[in-house]
């Protein structure tokens, strides 16, 4: 009988089929153990959220690591903190986040982390997978309600991958384009799981982080560097305009060199404002803007993302025929409505360095004297516009209620008279901070905070907790807020006072959310019942936000009433939060019929759905001024007035 011939089943050559004994820990550990080292080696270092039994799992192993849990009353704060902690340090917070309602009250404070690249990790946790669909208590999943907010999410559904998927979170969030990450981990995941191998439980994993900001120092291609170079020095009027990835990659010193080295004009936006000091006259910074950038024929674009406070890369925001370079840490952040004529990819730091380095060796020592008149027009520019506003708010020194205009101007010039500049300042007014920042001129990146492209309210009470952490309370903070986000977020004052953060809270009180809009537009259409508190955009007049905190141990509060009383009263606020390392409340009452020249164009687009004849009188003024719809607004949304403007303006007592 032949031999039957012997098959190869596999091949124990292979590396991976070695016959050999691989070692295993199997020691029994918690894996939520292991996940807390990751979480220090990863470098978190603090902890925002409102606990909840869903993530004790989480928080007692890392908290036992020594990283503080700063416990907040509504669980937007905590994202609202780990955004301002994200934007000036440029690494994570951890944000812990209970099943169900946890997740779903953080959603507006994590998109807005989002739209600021702000880097966060967001520690989610949920009900077990076994009552998926059964209706469990707090029942709700990270992936439908932070989803849209995040870079990504992830349900971590196994306690053999809670490990790698947490150190890949700590990565992402931090490699750009920056923002959120969410992962979602149910009790059966972390808790009623138990003991399992550490083996298994390390799956995926080796220790060692390597930051992704030491990761991402990376030069451009240097021939691109050099023909970005040539091109800018002949340019007849030069531009450069810088956003949030030059603070990110700790490039502010190499701008400020290359700005200097070349002269030329600098703006400065988002969490880099102040990358280039406001108070240089080459930085075209608030209204003078738009004159030089539309009159500039090319423009170096550093580290900013354009979006809908840059008018998505169109005019008048943008010059008609200027010509753009974009350089950028990553190709998602680049504007493709620009008319670009390259775009560069690198670290900013390393390609602003090979900029300087290639400008000087092309014998360029100091600023070319072909752009001495440029440079002239961009100062007389800034001058023009700080003239125009200061002869504005002269006017209003004596108007009761108060001008939210002069409010602004007082509140800047006492933190240049006290602080030197060297304050921390949060936009959440509606109507005051469009005043407060043509005022407010800032020195160093991170010194602004805002809510982005999220336009949101009551961010400044958050944001003011996680400034003061991050800066370890070494800048007093001016939160400018009005008086809805205030009134929404209150409560997180408390926290603000516990841990001891050096903030006054300005309120901009004017009993409403932008409620100089209402009488003008919808008194006529929207008056159901004909109770002003009932049918308008407003709600108790002049609440007493003082009083209210008075009585709490530590605090100190202003009322503040007439024009001459807003500088006392801030010196005295800012003299209790630099030497308590407490808050203050000031309660500015102001004049509720003003309204913002952005806002009131956006009321007149939002409005002009409305019938001609359902516009109360003053709202018709404003669309036969011209007003937010621009030259041809009219004719567009209201013909057959159009054709008649100029009887209707007489009849109205337009002329």
């Amino acid at each position: 009988m032949e031999k039957k011939k012997e098959k190869i089943l596999y091949d124990k050559e292979k590396p991976s089929l070695d016959d050999i004994e691989v070692k295993a820990d199997m020691e029994m550990v918690y894996n939520v153990e292991l996940l807390a080292d990751v979480i220090v080696e990863g470098g978190i270092e603090i902890i925002f959220g409102l606990t909840g039994g869903h993530q004790w799992p989480f928080e007692g192993p890392v908290m036992k690591r020594g990283i503080p849990r700063v416990h907040v009353h509504h669980e937007c704060t905590a994202p609202f903190a780990g955004d301002a902690w994200g934007r000036i340090k440029g690494k994570p917070a951890a944000v812990s986040l209970t099943a169900g309602p946890g997740m779903m009250n953080a959603v507006s404070g994590v998109m807005q982390a989002k739209q600021a690249q702000s880097p966060m990790f967001l520690f989610c946790g949920a009900h077990p997978t076994t009552d998926d669909d059964r209706f469990p208590i707090q029942e709700g999943y990270a992936e439908y309600s932070l989803g849209p907010c995040t870079k990504y999410v992830r349900r971590v559904v196994s306690p053999y991958t809670s490990v790698f998927q947490t150190k890949r979170a700590l990565r992402a969030c931090q490699t750009p384009p920056m923002g959120p990450v969410a992962l979602e981990f149910p009790l059966d995941t972390v808790s009623i799981v138990g003991k399992i191998p550490k083996s298994v439980a390390l799956t995926g994993y080796a220790r060692g982080f390597f930051p992704p900001r030491d990761l991402r120092r990376f030069m451009a291609d240097p021939a691109l560097v050099e023909e970005a170079v040539k091109w800018i020095l002949g340019a007849e009027k030069p531009t450069i305009i810088v956003g949030e990835g030059v603070h990110y990659d700790d490039a502010a010193s190499e701008l400020n060199e290359f700005v200097k080295l070349l002269g030329i004009p600098c703006h400065s936006r988002r969490v880099g404002r102040g990358a280039f000091s406001e108070y240089d006259y080459l930085n075209c910074y608030g209204r003078a803007r738009g004159k030089v950038m539309r009159a500039s024929d090319r423009c170096l674009v550093i580290g900013l993302r354009v979006a809908y406070l840059e008018n998505f890369g169109y005019p008048p925001f943008w010059g008609h025929d200027t010509r753009y370079i974009q350089i950028n840490h990553c190709v998602e952040n680049m504007c493709l409505a620009l008319p670009t004529v390259n775009e560069i990819i690198g670290n900013h730091k390393m390609v602003l360095r090979q900029m300087i380095d290639c400008v000087k060796s092309l014998g360029v020592t100091e600023p070319p004297k072909k752009w001495d008149e440029w440079r002239k027009f961009v100062r007389e520019a800034r001058e023009a516009v700080e003239k125009r506003v200061h002869e504005r708010t002269e006017k209003m020194k004596s108007d009761i209620p108060i001008h939210p205009d002069i409010l602004g101007r007082y509140v800047a010039e006492v933190c240049d008279e006290e602080l030197s500049g060297d304050v921390i300042a949060i936009l959440d007014a509606f109507t005051g901070s469009s005043f407060f920042t043509d005022w407010f001129k800032a020195k160093f990146p991170a010194q602004v905070l805002d809510s982005s492209e999220m336009m949101g309210i009551g961010h400044g009470i958050g944001m003011s907790i996680g400034a003061g952490l991050a800066t370890e309370r070494r800048y007093p903070i001016i939160a400018f807020m009005g008086d809805t986000g205030f009134l929404a977020y209150m409560g997180d004052v408390e926290t603000a006072l516990r841990w001891e953060i050096p903030v006054v809270y300005i309120v901009n009180n004017n009993s409403g959310t932008a409620i100089a809009g209402w009488k003008p537009f919808y008194s006529k259409q929207m008056s159901p019942t004909g109770r002003w508190e009932w049918d308008s955009f407003g709600f108790t007049k002049d609440m007493p936000f003082h009083s209210m905190f008075a009585p709490l141990p530590g605090m100190h509060t202003e009322l503040v009433e007439r024009p001459d009383e807003i500088k006392p009263a801030l010196k005295r606020a800012l003299k209790h939060v630099r030497e308590k390392s407490k808050p203050a409340v000031v309660n500015v009452i102001v004049d509720a019929e003003v309204l913002m020249d952005g806002w009131a164009a956006w009321f007149c687009v939002c409005h002009t759905h409305q019938p001609w004849e359902d516009i109360p009188d003053e709202g018709k003024r404003w669309f036969l001024s011209g007003l937010g719809l621009g030259p041809n607004g009219l004719e567009l949304y209201y013909p057959e007035v159009a054709a008649k403007k100029d009887e209707w303006m007489k009849k109205l007592g337009m002329k």
